[in-house]
């Protein structure tokens, strides 16, 4: 079994997203007088990541997703398809030695990296 472990997670974009969502949201609750709780950001980020997949069979080209595991909006996984009552620790098993991983963020954008 292997494991591939994600310690921390920085999306500068993302960020900037968070921002500007938070300071839009400050200036609503002054103007109408209603609390506003801004997103918040954890130091590992963790909490960004939407969805992380391995491809253990393709180096290059087309994405051959070996396993797939989903965060949903309380932390809880999905692996490959099927709810658990996992909370996400960080990390992500494969039963080949993976090859890529793609990780996609709250707000869409996907990254690829090779695995070595």
């Amino acid at each position: 079994m292997y494991e591939v472990s994600i310690d921390r997670f920085v999306s500068d974009r993302l960020i900037q997203k968070i921002n500007a969502f938070n300071e839009k949201g400050n200036l609503q609750s002054l103007k109408n007088g209603k609390a506003f709780n801004p997103i918040e950001i954890s130091q590992e980020g963790l909490e960004l990541i939407e969805l992380i997949s391995l491809d253990c069979k393709n180096k290059d080209g087309e994405w051959l997703s070996s396993t797939e595991l989903k965060i949903d909006k309380l932390g809880y996984v999905i692996v490959n398809g099927e709810k658990t009552k996992d909370l996400w620790n960080g990390k992500i098993f494969s039963k080949e030695k993976p090859i890529r991983i793609k990780t996609r963020n709250i707000s869409g954008d996907e990254l690829i990296a090779e695995i070595k």
